[in-house]
Protein backbone atom coordinates (compact mmCIF):
# COMPACT_ATOMS: atom_id res chain seq x y z
CA UNK A 1 0.00 0.00 0.00
CA UNK A 2 1.94 3.00 1.09
CA UNK A 3 5.83 2.76 2.20
CA UNK A 4 7.82 4.97 4.12
CA UNK A 5 10.39 7.03 1.90
CA UNK A 6 12.75 9.29 3.33
CA UNK A 7 14.15 11.21 -0.28
CA UNK A 8 16.86 13.04 2.15
CA UNK A 9 19.22 9.88 3.18
CA UNK A 10 18.50 7.21 0.75
CA UNK A 11 18.56 8.87 -2.99
CA UNK A 12 20.05 12.49 -2.48
CA UNK A 13 21.20 13.11 -5.46
CA UNK A 14 18.47 11.70 -7.80
CA UNK A 15 16.11 14.11 -6.74
CA UNK A 16 15.79 17.90 -7.66
CA UNK A 17 16.11 20.92 -5.75
CA UNK A 18 12.41 21.43 -5.92
CA UNK A 19 11.67 17.52 -5.02
CA UNK A 20 13.79 17.90 -2.22
CA UNK A 21 11.58 20.80 -1.23
CA UNK A 22 8.39 19.20 -1.19
CA UNK A 23 9.92 16.24 0.67
CA UNK A 24 10.37 19.04 3.69
CA UNK A 25 7.07 20.18 3.28
CA UNK A 26 5.36 16.82 3.51
CA UNK A 27 8.11 16.19 6.36
CA UNK A 28 7.09 19.75 8.44
CA UNK A 29 3.62 18.43 8.09
CA UNK A 30 3.94 15.22 9.54
CA UNK A 31 3.49 12.78 6.92
CA UNK A 32 5.84 10.44 7.18
CA UNK A 33 3.86 7.21 5.12
CA UNK A 34 3.43 8.02 1.62
CA UNK A 35 4.26 6.88 -1.75
CA UNK A 36 7.21 7.59 -3.76
CA UNK A 37 4.90 9.27 -6.79
CA UNK A 38 3.23 11.82 -4.33
CA UNK A 39 6.39 14.20 -4.81
CA UNK A 40 6.08 14.23 -8.28
CA UNK A 41 2.42 14.34 -8.36
CA UNK A 42 2.67 17.77 -6.26
CA UNK A 43 5.61 19.09 -8.06
CA UNK A 44 3.27 18.29 -11.57
CA UNK A 45 0.74 20.43 -9.93
CA UNK A 46 2.89 23.04 -8.88
CA UNK A 47 4.68 23.26 -12.72
CA UNK A 48 0.42 22.97 -13.65
CA UNK A 49 -0.65 25.97 -11.65
CA UNK A 50 2.18 28.47 -12.34
CA UNK A 51 2.01 28.01 -15.52
CA UNK A 52 -1.11 28.79 -15.58
CA UNK A 53 -1.03 31.74 -13.22
CA UNK A 54 1.98 33.31 -15.41
CA UNK A 55 -0.31 32.40 -18.75
CA UNK A 56 -3.13 34.52 -17.23
CA UNK A 57 -0.92 37.46 -16.14
CA UNK A 58 0.26 37.85 -19.36
CA UNK A 59 -3.21 37.77 -20.88
CA UNK A 60 -4.56 40.26 -18.28
CA UNK A 61 -1.13 42.48 -19.10
CA UNK A 62 -1.86 42.25 -22.77
CA UNK A 63 -5.44 43.28 -22.26
CA UNK A 64 -4.43 46.49 -20.40
CA UNK A 65 -2.65 48.77 -21.90
CA UNK A 66 -1.16 46.42 -24.25
CA UNK A 67 1.81 45.48 -21.68
CA UNK A 68 4.42 43.17 -23.03
CA UNK A 69 5.80 42.77 -19.64
CA UNK A 70 4.18 41.39 -16.21
CA UNK A 71 3.82 42.92 -12.81
CA UNK A 72 2.80 41.94 -9.56
CA UNK A 73 -0.88 43.28 -9.96
CA UNK A 74 -1.24 41.36 -13.32
CA UNK A 75 -0.03 38.16 -11.32
CA UNK A 76 -2.07 39.17 -8.12
CA UNK A 77 -5.16 39.20 -10.17
CA UNK A 78 -4.69 36.02 -11.80
CA UNK A 79 -4.19 34.34 -8.66
CA UNK A 80 -7.65 35.37 -7.94
CA UNK A 81 -9.16 34.66 -10.10
CA UNK A 82 -7.67 31.19 -10.11
CA UNK A 83 -8.22 30.93 -6.80
CA UNK A 84 -11.96 32.06 -7.30
CA UNK A 85 -12.65 29.21 -10.06
CA UNK A 86 -10.31 26.52 -8.66
CA UNK A 87 -10.78 26.63 -4.83
CA UNK A 88 -13.79 26.52 -3.20
CA UNK A 89 -13.99 29.30 -0.36
CA UNK A 90 -15.67 27.93 3.36
CA UNK A 91 -18.44 29.84 4.10
CA UNK A 92 -17.68 31.99 7.84
CA UNK A 93 -19.48 30.26 10.66
CA UNK A 94 -21.46 33.09 11.71
CA UNK A 95 -22.79 33.59 8.29
CA UNK A 96 -24.11 29.46 8.14
CA UNK A 97 -25.22 29.87 12.01
CA UNK A 98 -27.55 33.29 10.70
CA UNK A 99 -28.73 30.88 7.30
CA UNK A 100 -29.31 28.20 10.11
CA UNK A 101 -31.59 30.35 12.54
CA UNK A 102 -33.34 31.96 9.85
CA UNK A 103 -34.13 28.53 8.20
CA UNK A 104 -35.07 27.11 11.85
CA UNK A 105 -36.94 29.50 12.45
CA UNK A 106 -40.02 28.37 10.08
CA UNK A 107 -42.24 26.13 11.57
CA UNK A 108 -42.75 22.92 9.66
CA UNK A 109 -46.38 22.13 9.00
CA UNK A 110 -48.57 20.31 11.01
CA UNK A 111 -49.54 16.48 9.94
CA UNK A 112 -52.82 15.73 9.63
CA UNK A 113 -53.69 13.24 12.22
CA UNK A 114 -56.51 11.66 9.87
CA UNK A 115 -53.81 10.88 6.93
CA UNK A 116 -52.10 7.96 8.71
CA UNK A 117 -48.64 6.49 7.06
CA UNK A 118 -48.97 7.18 3.60
CA UNK A 119 -47.53 4.51 1.07
CA UNK A 120 -46.82 4.45 -2.56
CA UNK A 121 -48.78 2.42 -4.83
CA UNK A 122 -47.76 -1.21 -5.26
CA UNK A 123 -46.55 -0.73 -8.62
CA UNK A 124 -44.05 1.73 -7.32
CA UNK A 125 -43.29 0.08 -4.06
CA UNK A 126 -39.53 -1.69 -3.82
CA UNK A 127 -41.22 -4.61 -1.25
CA UNK A 128 -44.03 -6.00 -3.68
CA UNK A 129 -44.07 -8.88 -5.53
CA UNK A 130 -42.33 -8.49 -8.67
CA UNK A 131 -43.17 -12.10 -10.14
CA UNK A 132 -45.97 -14.34 -10.61
CA UNK A 133 -46.11 -18.20 -10.10
CA UNK A 134 -47.93 -20.71 -12.62
CA UNK A 135 -50.83 -21.97 -11.80
CA UNK A 136 -50.91 -25.85 -11.35
CA UNK A 137 -54.07 -26.55 -13.57
CA UNK A 138 -52.24 -27.32 -16.53
CA UNK A 139 -51.45 -31.08 -17.22
CA UNK A 140 -47.59 -31.35 -17.94
CA UNK A 141 -46.63 -32.83 -21.27
CA UNK A 142 -45.97 -36.41 -21.62
CA UNK A 143 -43.38 -38.13 -23.77
CA UNK A 144 -44.10 -41.37 -25.52
CA UNK A 145 -41.79 -43.82 -23.95
CA UNK A 146 -42.30 -46.45 -26.65
CA UNK A 147 -38.70 -46.28 -28.92
CA UNK A 148 -38.15 -49.15 -31.87
CA UNK A 149 -34.82 -50.06 -31.40
CA UNK A 150 -33.13 -48.14 -34.56
CA UNK A 151 -29.99 -50.22 -34.86
CA UNK A 152 -32.17 -53.35 -35.63
CA UNK A 153 -33.42 -52.02 -38.51
CA UNK A 154 -31.04 -50.32 -40.07
CA UNK A 155 -28.93 -53.95 -39.68
CA UNK A 156 -31.43 -55.30 -41.97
Amino acid sequence: MAQTTDPLSSNNKSLSKDALIIDAIIKDEGITDYEDRIINRLLEFGNRYAGSIIDDAQRLANHSNNKKTIDVQDVALAINQQSNKNFIATPDKEVTGNMAKLKNSVPLPQIKSSSGMRLPPDRYSLIACNYRLKSPSKKPRTVNRNITNLSTNAGS
